[in-house]
């Protein structure tokens, strides 16, 4: 019995893997091997849950400790025949579960249990091998061993990915930003313990919604070495930025030889774009990363995801005016004005910071007195400007002053005064 025969076996997977196994019989003598009984024990690890398509009429025992695949005359009559010269070939399909660690070694053994051969003379002879697949048959043995081991090695290579932002007040936490604010990224790959990864590369292309921070990238190597800025090299891996997409390659293979796992972190940040999709209440900048390599040299290729999205927060400014006039004015009659600034609650609401309110009076009305708030007037352009600072989420700031109506002279039965203001 063989099972993957060199370079098949010791293969190197990952949980969500099918993997076939081949049971390859080969009747060495000059007759054929009728009434072959096979089995084959799973590792612990495996159930027959886990076991997909089986050839030739073999069934999976999940009554037995652990689970076995089983090729029985008495499940599939006449049983198996083998042969001289013409290889059987059995195959089953498992699917690698969840939950195995990195390093896991997933080892199953195949063997005939019993198999019998026509004489000369036509009288057909049981073949019982010793070191039997079914030990209760051993003290029956009369033949050499046929069995044969296959392992399978669990490699969890994994990149995660964090962000941070560098902004942290009321309606704008850590992993939100607004217009103009750093996102600070964070990727970590986890080289399993005794693995190699052959040709890797890390890449993360950033959202056109968003710019790299010259100079801001960094790698940190397992063994201390840093790459710091837009490029450069070390131990194999090269370091490259343009275009705003982070890269870290290395043409060969990235080797952990210890018995633990491996970190290989890259930082680096960005700014949000003013740009019309960059809004509240918009998407939320997206941003991918990917790890990919070959478990082997010449095998296949691998890919791992890892992506994060930043929600947009911005001001939700609105402004109000009133004033006491209680009905029409007379010239030389006086009226007060009172602005108010606010920023209404809601979802993805955030202070506005450096807020400018501005009012710009009619022609009508005299220059005004009993500006509050530090408010200033330019006579030229007759505009009182507030300089309100910033403004939480849920707050508003009312201004106030006074002025008075106009003479005849300047003015006409039902004229309306209007005056706009803005923040």
């Amino acid at each position: 019995v063989g099972g993957y025969p060199p370079p098949q076996d010791n293969k190197l997977v990952e949980p969500g893997d099918v993997v076939t196994y081949e049971i390859d019989l080969t009747a060495t003598g000059a007759k054929t091997a009728e009434a072959v009984q096979v089995w084959d024990v799973l590792p612990s690890q495996i159930g027959c849950g886990q076991v997909g398509v089986i050839s030739d009429s073999g069934v999976c025992n999940a009554s037995v400790t652990p689970n076995r695949i089983e090729w029985n005359p008495a499940s599939a009559p006449p049983g198996l025949s083998v042969p001289p010269g013409t290889p059987k070939k059995l195959r089953y399909d498992v699917l690698i579960p969840e939950g195995l660690g990195s390093g896991t070694n997933l080892d199953n053994t195949a063997g005939v249990r019993q198999y019998r051969e026509t004489s000369n003379t036509g009288t057909p002879i049981d073949f019982i091998p010793s070191m039997n697949i079914d030990p209760s048959l051993n003290p029956s043995a009369n033949t050499v061993p046929v069995k044969d081991p296959s392992r399978v090695r669990l490699v969890r290579a994994k990149i995660t990915k964090s962000r941070t932002t560098s902004i942290v007040e009321p309606g704008n936490s850590i992993t939100q930003a607004t217009i103009g604010e750093r996102i600070d990224y964070t990727l970590t790959t986890t080289v399993p313990a005794n693995t190699t990864l052959f040709v890797p590369e890390i890449r993360d292309a950033l959202s056109a919604r968003n710019t790299y921070v010259a100079g801001s990238a960094e790698v940190r190597l397992p063994s201390g070495t840093t790459i710091s800025g837009d490029s450069g090299s070390a131990e194999g891996g090269t370091l490259s930025t343009a275009g705003g997409v982070i890269l870290l390659q290395n043409p060969t293979s990235y080797e952990n030889t210890d018995a633990t796992d491996q970190l290989i972190t890259i930082t680096f940040s960005a700014t949000v774009d003013d740009e019309a999709a960059n809004v509240r209440g918009g998407s939320a900048v997206p941003n991918a990363t990917s790890l990919t390599w070959f478990v082997e040299a010449g095998g296949a290729k691998r890919r791992k995801n890892a992506n994060v999205s930043t929600p947009i927060v911005e001001p939700n400014v609105a402004i109000g005016k009133g004033n006491s006039a209680a009905g029409p004015l007379q010239p030389g009659g006086a009226v007060d004005f009172t602005v108010t600034a606010s920023n209404p609650n809601g979802p993805n609401v955030s202070v506005a910071h450096d807020l400018v309110v501005r009012d710009v009076l009619p022609s009508g009305v005299t220059a005004p007195t009993a500006i509050s708030g530090g408010g200033l007037y330019d006579a030229p352009t007759r505009t009182i400007t507030w300089n309100a600072g910033k403004l939480d989420p849920g707050a508003s700031v009312a201004f106030t002053y006074s002025t008075t109506v106009g003479p005849w002279s300047a003015l006409s039965q039902g004229l309306v005064l209007q005056n706009t203001a803005t923040a």
